[in-house]
């Protein structure tokens, strides 16, 4: 790997930490509803990764809520993984 494509990384890695942290710290704010995860991700996106075991949703009452930070961890991985594919 070049060092130029080690820096392009860097953003999507500080974007994730950032995340991890505020999911950490402030927990409440990290949870989205199955609905908005649906509308940000796409429902097949999302339901894709829940079924391999990626994403773990919580119930909350009667309600699935998603972690933001996990989310975007499984979606960094994603273009990750597409990027050493095209190459």
């Amino acid at each position: 790997m070049s060092a130029l494509e080690i820096l392009d990384q860097v953003p999507e890695f500080a974007r994730c930490v950032a995340l991890e942290l505020n999911r950490i710290m402030e927990p409440h704010k990290d949870e989205i509803s199955t609905n908005e995860a649906y509308l940000k991700y796409g429902r097949g996106w999302v339901e894709k990764y829940t079924r391999m075991g990626q994403l773990k949703p919580h119930s909350k009452g009667n309600r699935k809520m998603y972690s933001v930070a996990e989310l975007e961890r499984v979606k960094a991985k994603e273009n990750v993984a597409a990027r050493l594919v095209t190459k």
